[in-house]
C-alpha cells in the first residue's frame, strides 16, 4: 500500500493531464459534430468507445510491461507466483475505476451539450485558469487531513480507534497521513507559483519585455495552465521516486543495523561439539570474547530464557549497546551479582520495576536440579544484544551457583580496529586457531533467517519504483510540451510570418518545458524526502533497533534527476524540432 498507491495516482496524474491538454482539441470536434448533426447519445457513444479502446490497450500494454519488468527484476515468471483470486480483484478494481472514469467523463460530456459553449468560454476567460482543486482549496484541505492524522497519531501512540492493532496503525499514520500531504504540498506549491507568476505578469505593472525570454516568461505568468499541469505533474512524479528512493535506502539501512543487533558482535565462536570447551584463543586478530550462556528458567507461570553473561567481557565484545528504558545496565550487574535485568515484556506481565525483587527457578538441564533464586531487578531493557535470542532475562555469572551455569552457547567475538570481520573469520578458519569452534558473521546470520519484515529486500522494488517515476515524470513533461507545440502551432506561425527567427518562436515551449521540469526537480525531490521521513516511522514496529530518521541515497537520487531531465529534454526536443519543420504556410491553412 504505501508504495503502490503513489503509483497508481502518479499514473492517473498523467491521464488527467493529457485529458486536460487534449481538452480544448475535444470540445472544438464535439463541437463540429453537433454542426453537422451529431445527437448526443452519438457522441456519448463515441467517448465510450474511445474510451473503451484507449484503456483496453492501455491495460494490455501496461500489464505485459509489468509482468516483463518483474520476471526480469526476480528472474523467473511472475505469473507462477500470482494467486488466481489476487489477481481477479485486482482486475475487478482497475475495471471499476475506469468505468468510473468513463462515466465521469460521459456526465460532463452531457452537461456540456445543455449550456452554451459561448458562455462557457466567456466564463473561463472572465475567471482565467481556476481548476476545481483551486477553487476549492483541495491542497489546503489535504495538507490539514494529513497534519491533523499526525497530530492523532502522536497523541494515540498509532491507535485512533478503539481498536488497538498494527493494520490501524499502518493505515493511519502511514497511508493516509503521506498520500495527503503528497497531494496536498504539490498543490500547494503550484498555487504559489501560480500567484508568484500572476503578480509578476500582471499589466499594471509589467515593463515592456526587450527580449524573447523576457516575452515568454510573461506568457507563462498570463498563460500558465499547460505550464501548471506540467509541473504539478512533475512534482508528484519526482516526489514518488524520491520517496521510494529514501525509504528503500532507510530500509536497508535499519534492515543492516538490526541484523547487526541481532547477532551482537563482529563473530561468534560456537562450540562444536556439547562438550566443555575451554575459551577460544583466537591471536591478535580479535580485540575481545564474551561467552553466552542461554538457562531456562521460570518466572511466575510462565518458562523464560535467561541469558548469563560476563558483565566485564560483555561490553568489550558486544558491538551493540543495550536499549534501556529504566534503571541501569551491564555495570549493575557487575556491582551487584544478584542484579538482573528485565525485558519490558516481564515489567508488563509480573508487575516488577528497577530496585524489587524478583523471584525465579532455574532449570539448568532437568527439574530435579531445580532452584529457586531471588533477583534484584536493576534495569528494564528494551534490546538486548544479541536480539535473536529473544532473552527476557539477563543476570551475571556471579550471580548463579556454578553447578546451574551450563557450557557457554557461543561466545561473542570483536575483531581488533582496522580488520574486517569477514577477513578475520576467514583467517581463523584456514590458521585452524579457533579449533573446537565453528565461526560465523553477521552475513551467515542474514543468510539462514529467513522470516519477518526485516528478512526482505527493497532493492528491486525500489529500482522499478524509482524509474518508473522518472519516466512518469519525463513523459509526463513530454507530452505536455508535445501538446503544448501543438496547440499553438498557429501562434508560432504567426511568429514566423511576422519575421521570428524559428529559435525564437520556439523560446516559449522551451522555456515552460524548462520550468516544469526543473521546478518539479527543485520542489519534489525535498517533499519526496519529508514524505520519506514519515513513511518510514514504520520501520520501527518489526525492527529491534530504531532505523535511521533518513537515508539520502546521493547517487540514486542523482540517477532520478537526470533521467527525468534527460528524457524530458529528449521527448520535448523531439516535438519541437517536428514544429519547427513544418512550413507557417502550411499551418495556418489547416481547418
Amino acid at each position: 500500500l504505501l508504495l503502490g498507491i503513489p503509483g497508481v495516482l502518479v499514473a492517473a496524474a498523467l491521464g488527467l493531464a493529457a485529458e486536460s491538454a487534449l481538452a480544448e482539441a475535444h470540445r472544438r470536434e464535439e463541437a463540429l459534430l453537433r454542426l453537422r448533426g451529431a445527437s448526443e447519445g452519438q457522441l456519448l457513444r463515441l467517448t465510450a468507445a474511445h474510451a473503451v479502446l484507449a484503456g483496453g490497450a492501455g491495460a494490455a500494454v501496461g500489464v505485459a510491461a509489468a509482468v516483463a519488468t518483474v520476471s526480469v527484476v526476480n528472474g523467473r515468471a511472475v505469473w507462477r507466483e500470482v494467486p488466481a483470486g489476487r489477481l481477479a480483484v485486482s482486475i475487478s478494481l482497475a475495471l471499476l475505476a475506469g468505468a468510473a472514469i468513463v462515466g465521469l467523463r460521459l456526465l460532463r460530456l452531457a452537461r456540456a451539450g445543455r449550456r452554451s459553449e459561448v458562455a462557457t468560454q466567456r466564463r473561463l476567460l472572465e475567471r482565467g485558469w481556476a481548476p476545481w482543486w483551486r477553487r476549492r482549496r483541495v491542497d489546503l484541505v489535504a495538507v490539514a487531513v494529513g497534519v491533523a492524522i499526525l497530530v492523532a497519531y502522536a497523541f494515540t501512540g498509532g491507535r485512533l480507534t478503539a481498536v488497538e492493532g498494527l493494520a490501524l496503525s499502518l493505515l493511519f499514520a502511514v497511508l493516509l497521513a503521506p498520500i495527503a500531504l503528497w497531494l496536498g504540498v504539490a498543490l500547494l506549491a503550484v498555487r504559489g507559483a501560480l500567484a508568484v507568476s500572476a503578480r509578476w505578469a500582471r499589466p499594471g505593472r509589467a515593463r515592456p519585455p526587450r527580449t524573447w525570454r523576457g516575452a515568454a516568461l510573461r506568457w507563462i505568468g498570463r498563460r500558465p495552465a499547460r505550464t501548471a499541469v506540467a509541473l504539478l505533474f512533475g512534482i508528484l512524479a519526482v516526489a514518488f521516486g524520491t520517496q521510494v528512493l529514501a525509504f528503500v535506502a532507510t530500509y536497508q539501512t535499519g534492515r543492516q543495523a538490526d541484523a547487526v543487533a541481532a547477532f551482537g558482535a563482529d563473530l561468534r565462536l560456537t562450540p562444536s561439539t556439547g562438550a566443555a570447551t575451554p575459551p577460544p584463543r583466537p591471536g591478535p586478530a580479535v580485540a575481545a570474547t564474551s561467552p553466552i550462556r542461554l538457562v531456562p528458567a521460570r518466572a511466575g507461570a510462565d518458562r523464560k530464557t535467561i541469558a548469563a553473561i560476563d558483565p566485564v567481557s560483555y561490553p568489550q565484545a558486544a558491538t551493540v549497546a543495550p536499549r534501556l528504558l529504566a534503571g541501569s545496565g551491564v555495570e549493575a550487574l557487575a556491582r551487584d551479582p544478584t542484579g538482573v535485568l528485565v525485558a519490558q515484556e516481564i515489567t508488563e506481565k509480573l508487575g516488577v520495576s528497577p530496585g524489587e525483587v524478583l523471584a525465579a527457578t532455574v532449570y539448568p538441564d532437568d527439574e530435579e536440579r531445580a532452584r529457586n533464586v531471588s533477583l534484584r531487578v536493576v534495569g528494564v531493557f528494551r534490546t538486548f544484544p544479541p536480539t535473536d535470542l529473544l532473552p527476557e532475562l539477563v543476570v551475571s555469572t556471579a550471580g548463579l551457583p556454578p553447578e546451574l551455569l551450563p557450557p557457554p552457547d557461543f561466545h561473542l567475538a570483536r575483531v581488533a580496529p582496522g580488520r574486517s570481520p569477514a577477513s578475520v573469520a576467514a583467517e581463523l578458519e584456514r590458521a585452524g586457531t579457533a579449533r573446537g569452534f565453528t565461526v560465523t558473521t553477521v552475513e551467515d546470520l542474514v543468510r539462514r533467517e529467513h522470516r519477518g519484515i526485516a528478512s526482505l529486500s527493497l532493492a528491486g522494488l525500489g529500482r522499478i519504483e524509482s524509474v518508473g517515476a522518472g519516466l512518469a515524470a519525463a513523459v509526463g513533461v513530454a507530452v505536455l510540451g508535445a501538446f503544448l507545440v501543438l496547440e499553438r502551432r498557429r501562434e508560432l506561425a504567426i511568429l514566423r510570418t511576422i519575421g521570428a527567427g524559428p529559435a525564437q518562436a520556439l523560446t516559449g515551449p522551451t522555456l515552460e518545458g524548462m520550468v516544469a521540469t526543473l521546478g518539479s526537480l527543485a520542489i519534489g525531490v525535498p517533499l519526496g524526502l519529508g514524505l520519506a521521513v514519515l513513511a518510514g516511522r514504520v520501520l520501527g514496529l518489526f525492527f529491534f533497533q530504531p532505523p535511521p530518521l533518513l537515508a539520502v541515497p546521493a547517487l540514486p537520487l542523482a540517477a532520478l534527476g537526470l533521467l527525468v531531465v534527460g528524457a524530458s529534454a529528449l521527448a520535448l526536443g523531439v516535438a519541437l524540432a517536428a514544429a519547427g519543420r513544418r512550413s507557417p504556410a502550411t499551418v495556418l491553412r489547416e481547418p
